[in-house]
């Protein structure tokens, strides 16, 4: 397949999986076992979970074989070793050491950060300070670079409080690594990278036959952007982009920074070598003229600041300003003045929508206590929504229970955690008469001295 003729665009304002899912199963209608040799690569393993659901949806609830559905960041090896079992490569893939824990690498690189000697601020600092040169270790893995490099981002001639930097970060260039070999194991990201650049290579030295879809990706980690300006050049490889804009003028292609939401896309096409105006419309998308209509208000909101000059030109049309006007129907603004208030509108619009049986409603926001306010509050009315971000172990009843148990331990039984765990509704004890008695006689009152 031509480079030009395999990289296609699902627009903003569709239903991502679902119009994916659709095609997939139309073109397959005939002989829907064949469904089986598509393999789709998505971004996470919960878009992997959401492609399944798309497909039960799209076939009304009916059995369905359904593709080999994997996520580009945890690439399954036995796949791997399969697929690639005459092959050279395969042995130094397989050996690969297993990927440390990430508790047990915060620890690790706690007791390095504590026993520098210019390091004098507690153990459990140390923990803070791993934790954070952890996600930095990682960001440099994510952009194929080199850990040994380290040394050469500040020149000697700068000041004194860098080059301090520089000799504290030589526990992740000198020491880390010797730890590594040690207990032979290696650091998450890295292990990644290797195992997308070993599947790049493969696919590259011996293209599979059947469809290879990777979707929903924008390629922003380099090794996956390798592995996607592969699967361009496959025989049966697509690429399907989410929310490209296919209306973007070449001026304003050509004057798009890196703060761009777009940007993604413009590095993932140079890559690949395809001119923006080549990326196709994926088959079959419904035509929705709200949509369509804040495509167009979204993409002129969006101009880079070279090319806002265009619009003065945006006045002169009245298709501009009927378009507009669409794109502004059911939009709504609403002014909150904190987060509470804020929860419980979302809350009763949700409800509002729920009241239809044929209409469902969805909260987007990277504001995690913001959805589990509104959760709640819809828990009171009966309504449970399925928080697709999942719970955090410690919101959970038993999880706050252990952690209740673990703090009465850690403060010797210090009244207040002790009577929590008490109170607590997993704590077995019917005698909550006692339990009343014990705080006013014993926890009550200035705290004991010692």
């Amino acid at each position: 397949m031509s480079v030009k003729n395999s990289v296609y665009n699902i627009p903003a304002g569709l239903p991502f999986a679902k119009t994916l899912a659709r095609q997939l199963f139309d073109e397959h209608s005939d002989n829907q076992e064949q469904l089986a040799d598509t393999t789709i690569l998505l971004p996470t393993r919960r878009a992997c979970r959401v492609m399944q659901n798309a497909f039960l949806n799209v076939s009304e609830g009916k059995p369905l074989i359904l593709p080999n559905l994997q996520a580009i960041g945890d690439i399954d090896e036995e796949e791997l070793s399969i697929s690639m079992a005459s092959q050279d490569d395969l042995e130094e893939l397989l050996n690969l050491p297993a990927g440390i824990n990430p508790l047990k690498r915060q620890i690790l690189l706690a007791r390095l950060i504590d026993s520098a000697d210019t390091f004098t601020q507690g153990f459990h600092h140390a923990l803070f300070l791993a934790q954070a040169l952890g996600q930095f270790m990682d960001q440099v893995y994510t952009e194929n670079l080199e850990l040994g490099a380290l040394k050469d981002i500040v020149p000697e001639e700068f000041a004194n409080h860098w080059q301090i930097t520089l000799k504290f970060l030589e526990i992740l260039s000198e020491s880390w690594p010797k730890i590594l070999k040690e207990q032979n194991l290696i650091d998450v990201a890295d292990r990644r990278n290797q195992l997308i650049l070993g599947l790049s290579k493969y696919w590259q030295n011996t293209p599979p036959q059947k469809p290879v879809i990777a979707a929903g990706t924008t390629g922003s980690i380099p090794a996956v952007a390798g592995l996607l300006s592969v699967i361009a050049n496959l025989p049966q490889g697509k690429i399907v982009l989410p929310g490209f804009d296919e209306s973007i003028d070449k001026e304003s292609w050509s004057a798009l920074e890196e703060t761009h939401p777009q940007y993604g896309f413009k590095q993932l096409l140079e890559r690949i070598g395809l001119e923006h105006e080549h990326v196709q419309p994926w088959p079959q998308c419904p035509s929705q003229t709200e949509s369509h209509a804040r495509r167009i208000l979204a993409h002129e909101l969006m101009r880079p600041a070279k090319t806002t000059s265009s619009w003065t030109n945006l006045a002169q049309g009245q298709s501009t300003k009927e378009t507009f006007t669409a794109a502004m129907k059911n939009l709504n603004w609403f002014e909150c003045d904190d987060e509470h208030e804020e929860a419980k509108l979302i809350a009763v619009l949700m409800r509002e929508t729920l009241e239809d049986p044929n209409k469902t409603a969805a909260l987007i926001t990277p504001n995690r206590n913001l959805a589990r306010r509104v959760a709640m509050t819809c828990r009171r009315w009966g309504i449970e929504l399925d928080d697709s971000g999942g719970q955090n172990l410690a919101q959970t009843q038993i999880g706050s229970f252990f952690a209740l148990i673990n703090q009465v331990c850690l403060e010797n039984l210090a009244p207040a955690a002790f009577l929590s765990l008490l109170k607590h509704s997993l704590y077995v004890s019917k005698d909550k008469q006692n339990i009343q008695s014990l705080e006013k006689m014993a926890l009550r009152g200035p705290k004991p001295k010692g």
